[in-house]
């Protein structure tokens, strides 16, 4: 597995000096391996491994150090990170995309939501000026509907407009009274 990890034979690995193996100075290996040689100990560390044989990856490896017909040796073991590394990083650039994509939802919503804010609160004026002058009983009860759905939909835009600040964490609560009665009338 070692073998196929850094893209060589065993053989050629069988052959190797870890003392000499340059990616294992580059990457601290070498000082690990030292370490658990001299002190007779276990140690795991995640490291990029790239040979003198081509192969580069990210890799698990773990070090034991023993004992064999009175002479120490280190026995290393490796796992093979590079898919887990690959996976990681799309997971990231997918997180990044997601996240721009919401930016630009929020940026939309914020912008549609005060592109039609201004035509309503037009249509709304308009209505309030209208009313001041109607005195035709039918023609006052069409006006008073437009202006309250126009502000049932400026409601609705407002609602817009939180959704865009909810994803940018800057949703404000307010505490308001109400008249029940009114709230009642407006649902009937």
């Amino acid at each position: 597995a070692a073998a196929d990890i850094v893209g060589a034979s065993v053989g050629q690995l069988l052959q190797q000096n870890y003392r000499e193996i340059a990616t294992w100075k580059a990457n601290g290996m070498l000082e690990m391996a030292e370490e658990v040689v001299q002190g007779f100990g276990r140690q795991r560390m995640c490291v990029h491994a790239f040979s003198t044989f081509g192969r580069e990856t990210w890799a698990e490896v773990t070090m034991t150090s023993f004992v064999s017909q009175g002479e120490k040796c280190l026995l290393v073991m490796m796992d093979d990170l590079g898919e887990y590394k690959r996976v990681l990083e799309e997971l990231a650039l997918a997180r990044n995309r997601a996240e721009e994509a919401s930016r630009a939802k929020s940026t939309f919503l914020a912008n549609m939501s005060h592109e039609i804010r201004t035509p309503m609160n037009t249509i709304l004026g308009m209505v309030q000026l209208a009313l001041r002058k109607e005195r035709d009983p039918g023609q006052r009860e069409y006006l008073v509907k437009i202006q309250h759905s126009g502000e049932h939909l400026l409601g609705i835009i407002d609602d817009l407009l939180d959704f865009a600040r909810i994803d940018t964490g800057k949703l404000a609560l307010d505490d308001e009274g109400f008249d029940i009665v009114h709230v009642r009338e407006d649902l009937l």
